[in-house]
């Protein structure tokens, strides 16, 4: 009788004491470090994200699920780290090197963030900007040349000796920064472009360039920066706009309807996002606050 009586309230005090001691799970905000400056974001295996810095180009591993430091690696030299990309496949972390005379991607490994490889992309003066992963190569953004640099993929492994430069052509450009976000549909046959300056979408044919503009209805994307395409679904992060426009895609995304558009008060310069569950998780680049070393940066979860 008395086994019956104490061990309900031996679990009873066993979960109150668990419950006690337990970390928040999926916290709405995580800390990055003071200072780091972030643009983009990308999440990985399991709970696992990166964000790289706009200072010296590092990456910072975290966990979605605890709002943890995993891991940081060390900076490049005269190379930053902007968007970036994950490949499930190969567990490695692809980051846009930005301006510089010369265009490279940093590519690390997800455990740790070992620089594994850092590859030249062009010998000629540009801002690599944004990069995604399609079956068969790396695609990566230029925005001050309208053209995408292509990185190809054996197997999901990079191959230094298969680049090549892609002319982007119907790809209206405008005074500042132009193509930006980039991702690829899930067949790979289409990817999207966002140009920032002038807010039109593009469907680009990775084969040979010719960009489309995509029909959003008489709307425009102004200061889009990041896209994150789930299924036919759509996210534009409009930085200078404090918002994320969503959009269902069309047949053969060559039109979207906007579905609805994430308003983000409190933010400065949201640059890009990423999903995991129920969440659409962004980075605030903050470009109206001069950076410093005592300057806050966080990712911030809403509802997707």
């Amino acid at each position: 009788m008395k086994r019956v009586i104490l061990l309900p309230l031996l679990l009873f005090i066993l979960v109150i004491a668990g419950s006690a001691g337990a970390q928040p799970s999926f916290p709405d905000t995580i800390a990055l470090p003071d200072g780091f400056f972030p643009e983009g974001i990308v999440v990985g295996r399991g709970s696992n994200f990166y964000v790289g810095s706009l200072v010296n180009g590092a990456v910072y591993q975290g966990d979605l699920r605890n709002g943890e430091t995993v891991a940081i690696s060390a900076g490049l030299t005269d190379q930053l780290a902007v968007g970036l990309a994950f490949d499930q496949r190969t567990n490695y972390v692809y980051a846009a090197g930005g301006p510089g005379l010369v265009g490279k991607v940093a590519i690390y490994d997800g455990d740790g963030l070992e620089l594994l490889h850092n590859i030249t992309l062009t010998q000629s003066a540009g801002f690599v900007n944004d990069v995604i992963i399609s079956k068969d190569a790396a695609y990566l953004t230029d925005s001050f040349v309208p053209v995408l640099y292509r990185l190809g993929l054996e197997n999901g492994m990079p191959n230094p000796s298969d680049i090549s430069t892609i002319q982007l052509i119907g790809f209206d450009s405008a005074a500042g920064f132009n193509a930006n976000g980039i991702v690829s549909t899930a067949s790979g046959q289409w990817l999207i472009v966002v140009n920032s300056a002038t807010g039109v979408l593009y469907r680009v044919d990775p084969t040979t360039g010719v960009s489309t503009p995509i029909d959003l209805g008489g709307r425009d994307v102004t200061s889009g920066d990041g896209l994150v395409l789930s299924g036919n679904t759509l996210y534009v992060v409009q930085n200078a706009l404090q918002r994320v426009a969503v959009f269902k895609m069309g047949d053969n995304f060559s039109s979207g309807k906007l579905l609805r558009v994430i308003e983000l008060p409190g933010s400065e310069t949201p640059t890009t996002a990423d999903l995991f569950g129920s969440g659409l998780y962004l980075v605030d680049a903050r470009f109206n606050t001069p950076p410093g070393a005592n300057v806050n940066y966080e990712v911030t979860r809403v509802a997707k």
